[in-house]
């Protein structure tokens, strides 16, 4: 049996580009200010109760410039890799 991650809030894996419009309004590139912003590696989990997908993180990026802009997380992890 696969181990579940435990997640902060539950929020659906559709929710996604909501996410993305609250804070890149128009997909708009903080780094370039282009509309090239999307979500990329994105972890889910499937919830048997609900017979749902639950978002549990994504990182964010833009196809114009390439940057990385962040990374959203749904869970309590510690990420000790992830300093730059």
């Amino acid at each position: 049996m696969k181990r579940k991650i435990k997640y902060a809030s539950y929020i659906k894996e559709d929710q996604l580009e909501s996410i993305l419009e609250q804070k890149y309004p128009n997909k708009k590139c903080s780094e370039c200010n282009k509309s090239g912003v999307y979500a990329g590696c994105i972890e889910i989990q499937y919830d048997e109760k609900t017979d749902e997908n639950i978002l549990l993180s994504f990182d964010v990026f833009c196809k114009e410039c390439g940057a990385f802009l962040t990374k959203w997380d749904n869970t309590n992890r510690e990420y000790f890799l992830n300093k730059r």
